[in-house]
């Protein structure tokens, strides 16, 4: 199934650092479409190379959330 993101958020907490970033995702295969929406937490950040959410790439928090979406595929 092919995925691209359709929106990107971030959330900030009081002390002005990256609380959590929202996003929604689509995806196609043939004439089948699914989206979803997934929050990224710091806790999600285990196994990547950044610390903080603020040092996601786009393309490592695409993959969080693919990773994200696998599990209600399956």
């Amino acid at each position: 199934m092919e995925f691209r993101t359709t929106q990107m958020s971030y959330n900030f907490g009081q002390d002005g650092v990256t609380d959590s970033i929202n996003i929604t995702i689509t995806g196609q295969e043939d004439s089948n479409y699914i989206t979803g929406s997934f929050k990224i937490i710091k806790e999600d950040l285990a196994g990547q190379e950044a610390e903080a959410l603020d040092d996601l790439t786009r393309k490592e928090a695409f993959n969080i959330c693919k990773k994200k979406f696998a599990t209600y595929l399956a």
